[in-house]
């Protein structure tokens, strides 16, 4: 398809991707330049770029290049959702039914949650949403533990259009709303008494990989009635389910032979190379 509209930094970005792509191995700068034709100092800048938005992996060793971690997230994004989902869902219940809560898994998709499983005992509270549903992330404490693991650049890319305004949310300055985030991060989980329902208090843990990003978190909702277990029990709880959850994940995993392929960047002689395979691999979901 025909664009009248033409812009030859992004023509060429995409075109180093492809070229990429094409390669079942590590590519050195100069093997790239000839695949496509840019001249060595210009293909290094847009290299850079890639490399420092996760576009491309670099490896230090060899100078050689291969796709990134973000670009291959991107494209196992279907994926990695079920994959999570599908270990995830004995972890819920064992949160729900040892409080009588309503547990949820969600992920934030730009600046929304989609809540993908809700766990519930026939005690816990109801909520006014249901599974595939989208809320608001800014206005949730689903929202806010993950997003508390992004940094305050990307943060403020999402809510470049302003944060939306709810009856329970007052801060306006997305300068006020990182800080917020950074005192979450260093609590470990996210608290929210009625802002996403009036009649219940959430806690909410984000699902960390092992390059310290989040794309997922458990979430229990509790009766604003119900005074026992505290939200600080309950969060230690979940603390330790989802720490379970990782190393199943990981533990999967490993049971994996490395491919060494384009898939897992740097040398496969590298005794680093197995642990850097599986490192990416559990962080794209892919387990």
């Amino acid at each position: 398809m025909q664009s009248k509209y033409s812009n030859r930094s992004i023509t060429r970005a995409l075109a180093v991707l492809e070229s990429l792509g094409e390669f079942a191995r590590p590519t050195s700068l100069t093997e790239l330049s000839k695949l496509t034709e840019i001249h060595t100092a210009t293909l290094y800048r847009i290299l850079e770029v890639l490399q420092a938005t996760d576009y491309v992996h670099k490896d230090p060793v060899g100078n050689t290049y291969t796709l990134g971690y973000r670009l291959y997230r991107l494209g196992r994004h279907e994926e990695m959702h079920k994959s999570v989902l599908r270990d995830a869902i004995p972890f819920l219940r064992r949160v729900a039914h040892s409080y009588d809560v309503s547990v949820v898994l969600g992920s934030v998709f730009g600046p929304q949650i989609v809540i993908h499983r809700i766990e519930r005992t026939q005690k816990s509270v109801n909520l006014p949403f249901k599974e595939n549903d989208w809320i608001d992330a800014y206005g949730s404490a689903m929202g806010q533990a993950i997003l508390a693991h992004r940094s305050c650049e990307e943060v403020s890319r999402t809510f470049a259009h302003g944060l939306k305004q709810s009856k329970s949310r007052e801060i306006k300055s997305l300068k006020r709303f990182n800080k917020e985030l950074s005192a979450i991060r260093r609590i470990g989980y996210a608290l929210d008494e009625s802002q996403t329902t009036e009649s219940a208090t959430c806690i909410a843990l984000p699902l960390v990989n092992s390059l310290g990003y989040a794309d997922f978190c458990f979430a229990a909702f509790k009766s604003a009635s119900q005074r026992e277990p505290r939200a600080n029990v309950i969060a230690l709880r979940m603390k330790k389910v989802l720490s379970e959850l990782y190393e199943h994940r990981v533990r999967h995993l490993s049971e994996r032979p490395c491919p060494h392929s384009n898939s897992c960047p740097g040398n496969p002689n590298d005794p680093n190379h197995e642990a850097l395979w599986k490192l990416r691999m559990v962080s794209s979901g892919k387990a």
